[in-house]
């Protein structure tokens, strides 16, 4: 951390404890003897005159309370913060959304964090699948799409009677913020606040948000300030967040609960105003891609050293852990001194100090969090570590992007058996090559790995994809890479591999450059836009030194503009355009 970043880390924290000067309002009726079960916390409660009220059932005691507050949002929208349900209030919960015509929820918890139970899963677990809260409403889940960070998911919310009457919810549920802390990837936050704004204009919402974590106070007050502070930020010069969560506070206790939430709350704000906006749409593609080379001024950097520079800024603000790496004992299985994996995102192996590391990191995908490993390639001594991770993590899927010597380099140790059918053993693992295929460039393998001392041994088939013409310094052929990836999408269709091993002699440049590209590819066929910048950035947090240069940067955006140029030769991109 920076002295700059030090002395502004202070500061705020001097300008968030004055936030707690916000005088506390009644909550008379959120203490009454049939209410105070009903609340999840003992110190977290709605005020009397901003609480939501529910319509009362007669002889039902009670019903009419859940612990949920509105708040006032920029320009007269409105959001309802509300704690997780109980699975007593998951009845209360459902009427609350029926009867305020809620069409949108944001959960910002899971309902089990740490072996803590933080929200009752008020939702059905299957597609198609109903479940009748009380005996008024029935939920049905009819959709539930993925993305790395969180999920989004359509619940229909029918009468029961009253059966004409239905009623179509989405709720967006963020999976990766930890309780009483904050997301490692601020962008992704940002991202996700976009999403929901995407399909849930402000300036056209009629119903409140719904939003709630599983106090309703922490995550929950630091989303509603970022979202109202990026709304601000679109119409009006200056902004003040020390104000926005004051006023958040007179309306529902607690609002933005930790200093640590307070400083992300500005992080995340001054990175949005640093990077600006950096998704690009298909239809744009190809001529932002010529304009990276561009200088911006007469006498400046190109646009693609900006952003270079940006991100080098903005990783000289990361905290890096790489206490595993430079551990004594694993110091020797580094094949480069600075290629290290980020303690948070390491891959861990069972066993003991020093014998549970490989040099290999998680990183994200698109729409499936840890769906590559970026590992270098194997030393002779960490041959049996990597097929001992490829077995723990069950990884079906290898891309091998370097040869096993490269400018009279060892890039790899041979990891695999020489001729079809032999065997190597590796340890407790043994490693038998059923099959080469080579294609120009491209070389494909199978495998099977078995456990030698099962007298019935499970087999991992595994499937690696080698690249052979991507040269150590500099680039491979767009067509190699096109290749690549029809041949690796296309083994993915066929295995239930949870993770995509990536490999290239450091586990960094050649793999951090092949897995943004991947990743990209899919959001692009999804979504018809991409971000290059935001998924460096990305992970760049897990496995640090990913894109190096500008030439790696441009050369990402060239192998997406000629995809999006290929599927338009055959029609079948323009729906996305």
């Amino acid at each position: 951390m920076t002295a700059e970043n030090q002395h502004n880390t202070s500061k705020l924290a001097i300008e968030y404890q004055q936030l707690s000067s916000v005088p506390t309002l009644s909550y008379e009726v959120a203490c009454l003897p049939q209410n105070i079960n009903l609340n999840r916390f003992r110190n977290i409660y709605p005020y009397d005159d901003s609480r939501v009220p529910l319509k009362e059932i007669p002889g039902e005691l009670g019903s009419d309370y859940i612990n949920a507050s509105f708040v006032s949002g920029y320009c007269g929208n409105r959001y309802i913060a509300a704690q997780a349900p109980l699975n007593e209030t998951i009845d209360h919960f459902w009427r609350m959304v029926w009867e305020y015509e809620i069409e949108a929820i944001v959960m910002l918890t899971k309902c089990v964090e740490m072996t803590r139970e933080k929200s009752a899963q008020y939702w059905p677990e299957s597609l198609c699948e109903t479940i009748t809260p009380g005996d008024r409403l029935s939920v049905t889940l009819s959709s539930s799409t993925p993305y790395a960070e969180y999920y989004v998911r359509k619940l229909l919310v029918k009468h029961l009677t009253e059966s004409d009457k239905s009623v179509t919810v989405t709720q967006f549920h963020y999976t990766a913020w930890p309780d009483h802390g904050v997301p490692d990837n601020v962008m992704a936050v940002i991202r996700f606040i976009c999403h929901v704004r995407k399909l849930f204009p402000a300036a056209s919402q009629d119903q409140p948000l719904l939003v709630h974590c599983s106090a309703g106070v922490g995550r929950t007050g630091t989303f509603i300030t970022l979202d109202m502070m990026m709304q601000q930020m679109k119409a009006e010069a200056t902004l003040s967040v020390c104000q926005c969560v004051r006023n958040l506070r007179t309306q529902r206790m607690k609002m933005v609960q930790t200093p640590i939430q307070y400083e992300f709350i500005h992080q995340a704000l001054s990175e949005l105003v640093v990077c600006g906006e950096t998704e690009v749409t298909a239809s744009s593609l190809r001529s932002f891609t010529e304009s990276l080379r561009d200088p911006v001024t007469d006498s400046g950097p190109t646009l693609s050293q900006q952003h270079l520079k940006v991100l080098e800024y903005l990783s000289m603000q990361q905290r890096c852990d790489f206490t595993g790496a430079k551990a004594e004992a694993n110091i020797s299985k580094n094949r480069f001194p600075d290629k290290l994996p980020s303690e948070v995102y390491r891959v861990s192996l069972t066993g003991n100090s020093g014998s549970e590391y490989i040099n290999a990191s998680f990183i994200n995908g698109y729409k499936q969090r840890d769906a590559y490993i970026a590992t270098q390639g194997p030393l002779e001594e960490t041959v049996e570590d990597f097929w001992r991770m490829m077995w723990e993590y069950q990884c079906g899927c290898i891309v091998m992007l370097c040869q096993l010597k490269e400018d009279g380099q060892e890039s790899s140790y041979p990891y695999w058996p020489g001729e079809e059918g032999e065997e190597m053993v590796c340890g407790r693992l043994s490693v038998r090559l059923v099959k080469v295929r080579g294609h120009g460039d491209i070389v494909e393998r199978r495998m099977e790995v078995k456990e030698n001392k099962s007298i019935y041994p499970d087999i991992l088939c595994v499937k690696m994809i080698q690249l052979t013409s991507w040269p150590l310094e500099g680039l491979p052929h767009l067509t190699a890479i096109m290749s690549l990836i029809d041949k690796l999408n296309h083994v993915l269709m066929s295995t239930s591999s949870k993770q995509t091993v990536v490999m290239c002699s450091d586990g960094v440049v050649r793999s951090g450059t092949f897995l943004v590209i991947h990743s990209q590819l899919e959001r692009l066929k999804t979504e018809g836009v991409v971000d290059v910048f935001q998924a460096i950035k990305s992970a760049h947090i897990h496995r640090p030194g990913v894109i190096p240069n500008t030439d790696h940067y441009v050369f990402c955006y060239e192998v997406l503009a000629d995809f999006v140029e290929r599927m338009e030769a055959y029609h079948n991109f323009k729906t996305l355009m």
